[in-house]
């Protein structure tokens, strides 16, 4: 005896994705890897192209939540990017519904074969807990940076070439393009200050003001010619002198007992 009723929509040409059961039911799928692929096979292949932009808005996450979800798609064969042939500063994308995209997969099968059962479970186990970490770890960064995701430039970078160069998911590889790009930005935004020399207590507040900005608070909307402006001629404007006639002037008209 049935013990569900099922009500579904009429199957109209144009408004169903077919998936097949082998997606469906991959227990590697994280739950918004599986969403963004089932919604990238939704697409035209050859008039739609694959935006975090797009994506992130339809289905309601971040751009970091999308970049872990690329990651999760790339891990279990379904996507893969490669340099575009017409703008090396992006990507082309391949989607695969067989999910034999990774290379890496067919290889850990064979070396699991060639060992040992008791030996094969623990390296299987040790990995699997090795990965798990390691993948937290990168997790945790990139909700970390996701601030700089609001910036073109860096978003553009992260996806398109810092992500696709690792060779697995790594934190500490990540994290050097990331620390260079703001020590960059912090010396570009230094070398704005105009006769330093002249104004080294305003120099020190606003080397502090950039490492709090760029460093702590990932803010590269400082406006920094500004800041330095209002921190070497008014903050720490050194005081006028007068001339000798002028305080004595002064000194006549209002006289100090």
């Amino acid at each position: 005896m049935k013990n569900k009723t099922v009500i579904r929509k009429v199957n109209v040409n144009g408004q169903f994705t077919t998936i097949h059961n082998s997606i469906l039911r991959d227990k590697r799928l994280s739950p918004n890897g599986f969403r963004l692929l089932v919604n990238i096979l939704s697409d035209s292949d050859e008039n739609f192209k694959l935006s975090p932009t797009v994506y992130c808005d339809r289905l309601g996450i971040t751009k970091t939540t999308f970049l872990n979800a690329i990651t999760n798609l790339e891990e279990c064969g379904y996507l893969k990017r490669e340099d575009s042939k017409i703008d090396k500063s992006k990507n082309h994308y391949i989607v695969s519904e067989f999910g034999n995209l990774n290379p890496n997969q067919e290889t850990d099968i064979d070396t699991a074969h060639s060992e040992s059962p008791s030996t094969e479970n623990s390296a299987v186990e040790s990995n699997q807990t090795q990965s798990e970490k390691d993948s937290q770890e990168f997790d945790e960064y990139l909700y970390s940076i996701e601030r700089l995701m609001n910036y073109e430039e860096f978003e553009n970078l992260l996806l398109n070439k810092w992500v696709p160069e690792l060779q697995n998911v790594n934190k500490a590889e990540l994290k050097k393009h990331v620390d260079a790009y703001l020590v960059g930005f912090y010396n570009e935004c230094l070398a704005l200050a105009k006769n330093p020399g002249k104004h080294p207590k305003a120099l020190k507040d606003y080397k502090d003001l950039l490492k709090k900005e760029i460093f702590t608070n990932h803010n590269l909307e400082i406006n920094a010619r500004n800041k330095w402006s209002i921190l070497s001629l008014t903050k720490h404007k050194k005081p006028f002198k007068t001339d000798f006639e002028t305080e004595m002037g002064d000194y006549y008209e209002n006289p100090r007992d």
